[in-house]
């Protein structure tokens, strides 16, 4: 299934890692999720010559270096081996999942994908997706992949890409000396450079092996940090929420429900709409929602409550018009010398 545009959420600009990138590595993911050749599980042909050559000035180097920051993030996966890279979140950001249609052809592209290695990132990504986001009807449609072989993008190193970029500089700088040293000078220049990588010239590339399954320690962890063990570091999105939101109680599960609320309102519009519930005047402290009712009833987008003086004064008001009523009972009751019979 051809796509024909690319989901981009606006909190991308929350996230305090992806804002420490360089313009480069920002530039290359966004060229990326909007590439051509990204399918439905966030795998698209890794070509750095064609990826430069979309962009003005930028040379293949550029588009290496960059990579190589994104890698370090877990933004993305590559596999020089396949050409192939993976964008690691796509799945969950673009919402595939949420359609039982398209979450068909998800499973279709998952089968065109080369890599061993994305295809076990992608499964990773749909175990975690099925823990967390049961509600997705397209999780039953993949439910078959989820006992593929998996691992953890986080645990992979990114040598290729290491690889890649040292034979790139290696070549410009072979390339560079050809032109000013003589045919013999430049060989022996080619054979020092040679050198320096990371195998010899003339040996073919060595088949990479992975674990396919994460280690039991390491899966742990990121299990105890997902599920929000109060003994691991909170996010400070969700801190900042915290400690704007006027009752504390309940963390734990406040942070399940944080993290699924903000796939539905981005973290800055929360936090004014947490901040402009804690300072309603007409707030009642006795009545103040847990922070996990409030974020899980979506009550970031209800109006200010109701003014409480008038909702007092039409108390009031009734009560005396009750009391009239019963005055004018009595009195008919005893104008006729008893009790009137209801």
């Amino acid at each position: 299934m051809a796509r024909q545009y690319a989901r981009i959420h606006l909190r991308i600009w929350a996230d305090s890692r992806f804002i420490g990138l360089s313009a480069e590595a920002q530039s290359l993911y966004f060229k990326l999720l909007t590439h051509p050749t990204m399918n439905l599980c966030g795998v698209a042909d890794w070509r750095p010559k064609r990826l430069a050559a979309l962009s003005k000035g930028q040379t293949v180097q550029g588009v290496l270096e960059a990579a190589k920051e994104l890698e370090k993030g877990v933004y993305i996966v590559v596999d020089d081996d396949t050409e192939e890279v993976l964008v690691r979140s796509f799945i969950r950001n673009d919402g595939t999942l949420r359609n039982s249609k398209v979450a068909v052809a998800v499973g279709k592209d998952y089968m065109a994908v080369t890599s061993t290695k994305l295809r076990a990132c992608i499964v990773y990504e749909l175990r975690r997706l099925n823990e967390h986001s049961d509600e997705w009807p397209g999780l039953d449609k993949v439910s078959d992949l989820l006992s593929e072989p998996c691992i953890d993008p986080h645990e992979l190193e990114s040598d290729s890409l290491s690889d890649t970029l040292s034979d790139s500089l290696s070549d410009t700088l072979s390339d560079s000396l050809s032109d000013t040293l003589s045919d013999t000078q430049s060989d022996n220049a080619s054979d020092a450079l040679s050198k320096n990588r990371p195998y010899p010239s003339t040996l073919s590339p060595q088949p990479t092996t992975y674990n396919l399954q994460p280690s039991t320690i390491a899966q742990t962890k990121r299990d105890e940090i997902e599920q929000g063990n109060v003994d691991e570091p909170y996010p400070i999105d969700f801190e900042q929420f915290w400690e704007v939101y006027p009752r504390h109680e309940g963390k734990q599960s406040a942070y399940q429900a944080w993290r699924k609320a903000r796939r539905k309102t981005n973290h800055t519009f929360m936090l004014a709409k947490a901040q402009q519930y804690a300072n309603d005047p007409n707030r009642v402290g006795q009545y103040t929602l847990t922070p996990t009712n409030w974020l899980k009833g979506g009550h970031w987008d209800d109006d200010p409550l109701p003014n409480r003086s008038i909702a007092s004064d039409k108390s009031q008001a009734g009560q005396d018009h009750n009391a009239a009523l019963i005055a004018s009972y009595g009195q008919q009751a005893m104008a006729q010398g008893g009790l009137l019979e209801c």
